[in-house]
């Protein structure tokens, strides 16, 4: 879809946040494809970025899963929630998955948008462990840099160092 069909759409008054087939509104698709563009015009005329698709994943976690840092920026500014929680068994938050992913640019920009250091998984693991046991030391020094709390414990009562 073109940017000039997009236009043409949203002003003949298209409810912006209506959902295909597979539950996914106009921004998770452009969010998939990486078009900043229409994601840009969507979010001007109103486009929730906190709606779920099918698979239960925002386009918040879509970008950071897909390691797209401009559009990750772009859906923040749109308001855009770093403490949306993953649906599987895990309960990650983007913040968690941007770790997981050893990108230390996409966890610095979470952390800028005020992401959650103290955000627990489903089994009590913070970040800062999750840091630790992928020995990404650079991620680690940026956690601690933040001022993270080294004392959290996971439900198994360790803690991340």
């Amino acid at each position: 879809m073109k940017d000039e069909e997009v236009s043409r759409l949203l002003h003949r008054k298209s409810d912006i946040s209506s959902v295909d087939t597979h539950r996914n509104t106009a921004l998770h698709k452009a969010t998939i494809k990486g078009n900043r563009e229409i994601a840009h015009i969507l979010l001007e005329k109103g486009a929730n970025p906190r709606l779920r698709g099918n698979d239960g994943r925002t386009p918040l976690q879509i970008a950071v899963q897909d390691g797209n840092k401009p559009m990750v920026s772009l859906l923040l500014a749109g308001g855009a929630d770093t403490s949306t929680r993953s649906r599987d068994h895990d309960r990650l938050t983007v913040l968690h998955e941007a770790v997981l992913n050893g990108d230390e640019g996409m966890v610095a920009l979470l952390l800028g948008a005020g992401a959650d250091t103290l955000a627990r998984s489903k089994s009590g693991l913070t970040v800062l462990h999750l840091a630790v046991q992928r020995k990404n030391i650079a991620i680690l020094d940026l956690l601690l840099r933040t001022g993270v709390e080294v004392s959290a414990r996971s439900n198994f009562g360790m803690t991340a160092l």
